[in-house]
């Protein structure tokens, strides 16, 4: 995994448990510790505990998860993408992604 996500696992833990993260993983070159010129972005796969209607559900979980990996990263990504564990995929992609994925929060719940 690259220096830049494993050096923020603390903050990213904490961003995880604040928007009830089960599972966040990281894909792509950021993964395998390469990001070149061309590439400034992570793209990370969450799983989401059950999330609570009272903080607005699914999406607002989602946004705000979002927003917040972006913030972390600032100025030093230019994007991060976030994909749920449970989005359907093309064929063949599902098998791509257990390969690639590396885990960078797992709740112990």
């Amino acid at each position: 995994m690259d220096k830049i996500v494993s050096d923020k696992r603390d903050e990213i833990a904490q961003v995880c448990e604040k928007y009830k993260v089960k599972r966040l993983d990281v894909l792509g070159p950021v993964r395998v510790g390469w990001i070149g010129k061309d590439t400034k972005h992570v793209d990370f796969l969450v799983d989401f505990a059950d999330p609570d209607p009272h903080i607005g559900g699914f999406k607002s979980l989602y946004w705000n998860l979002s927003t917040a990996l972006g913030d972390l990263f600032e100025g030093e990504l230019d994007h991060v993408f976030l994909t749920t564990a449970n989005t359907p995929q093309k064929p063949g992609v599902e098998m791509y992604i257990k390969k690639v994925r590396e885990s960078v929060y797992a709740n112990g719940d």
